[in-house]
């Protein structure tokens, strides 16, 4: 019963940490060997850069939890990303096709202190639908190719805001082009113009390049979050938005944001969200009201679950059973679940083919 205690105490700690609350006693006395899995599963959910230095103080404990050897390939690895990433957005800016970045490649440059912190996979790009033809056709004159996702269903690419991986001649670095900022339902309020509308600018090494403002980095990390229902797949993103909403300047107009969503049908998946932050210790401050309001009943027990997911840094991979009932009980409008649906019927007798029409 102690240690089952002592383990929940430093679960919490870990994660109050993450969310910019310092270091507490129950880490500066803790079990290494309670620690050292917790922090191996989050380097292993996003990676050991980030997971070194949103956890430091705890590293000034326990110094050898990561090997400076790991480390030191973590930031080889953010590194040549980015570099990948400047090399081919550098071309698109001096072509005059006019994109946004999204996601990783967005917060990076805008929620943390060095953008080499944050690993990034692929390049989210958005883009004006009419401009697509020509993107796809200035990046094939360079040697990128459309490359089927791993794992596609039957009924084809279920995604209505982008398309297949755009990868780069050299295999390792690709482009997920978005015509939406996010699939069904988000866009339905949020819509590609607004995004545009209020980007700004960042320098991102020689180039500038354009992100979406505060307010939509934070929806769509949360979009984004809830439509992988909360599972091992959404830790990136709820850390990008813990690290967002600490930071001095940070200002989220919530009232904003939960009016997008209400118009737009995701107001569920939004506040489940909000209160999943306040459940890892992101302070009410920086929350909306009702962030701290507890579900009841059935959605409770679901409720629950996810936080002890997140608390355990997800030990053990959330059947998909599991996932599609969270989806149903705390995230997706009776709407949404129809909509997507009735995708996945049409595409049983027409598979989606996933590629924009060139």
């Amino acid at each position: 019963m102690g240690d089952a205690t002592e383990t929940s105490k430093i679960q919490t700690a870990l994660w109050r940490l993450i969310a910019g609350g310092g270091q507490s006693d129950a880490l500066q006395h803790a079990d290494r060997d309670i620690v050292a899995p917790l922090v191996q599963r989050l380097a292993k959910r996003t990676s050991i850069g980030l997971a070194s230095w949103v956890l430091a103080p705890l590293f000034e404990t326990f110094p050898d939890l990561v090997s400076e050897q790991s480390r030191a390939r973590s930031h080889q690895r953010h590194r040549f990303m980015q570099a990948s990433a400047i090399k081919w957005l550098g071309p698109i800016a001096d072509a005059g096709i006019n994109v946004v970045c999204l996601k990783g490649m967005a917060t990076k440059h805008c929620f943390y202190p060095d953008p080499l912190i944050r690993g990034l996979g692929d390049v989210d790009l958005l883009v004006h639908a009419t401009d697509v033809p020509g993107l796809v056709k200035h990046l094939r004159s360079a040697g990128f190719r459309f490359k089927r996702s791993r794992g596609t269903p039957r009924w084809g690419l279920s995604s209505e805001a982008s398309f297949h991986p755009f990868v780069a001649p050299d295999g390792a670095f690709s482009f997920d082009l978005h015509i939406h900022p996010d699939d069904y339902p988000v866009y339905q309020s949020l819509t590609t113009q607004d995004v545009f509308a209020k980007s700004v600018e960042r320098a991102a090494g020689e180039i500038q390049i354009k992100v979406p403002s505060f307010d939509y980095l934070i929806l769509i990390a949360l979009t984004n979050a809830a439509r992988d229902k909360f599972g091992p797949l959404s830790v990136g993103s709820m850390i990008d938005v813990m690290v967002g909403l600490a930071r001095p300047d940070a200002h989220c107009d919530w009232d904003g944001l939960m009016a997008l969503a209400e118009s737009g049908g995701y107001a569920r998946a939004l506040m489940a969200g909000v209160r999943l932050l306040a459940a890892l210790g992101v302070p009410q401050g920086r929350l909306p009201d009702g962030a701290n309001h507890e579900y009841s009943g059935f959605q409770r027990v679901v409720f629950d679950r996810v936080v002890r997911d997140y608390l355990n840094m997800f030990e053990t991979e959330p059947s998909k059973r599991s996932l599609q009932v969270r989806d149903i009980v705390l995230i997706s409008s009776p709407s949404v679940v129809v909509h997507r649906n009735l995708r996945r019927i049409r595409g049983m007798i027409k598979p989606w083919p996933g590629l924009p029409k060139v």
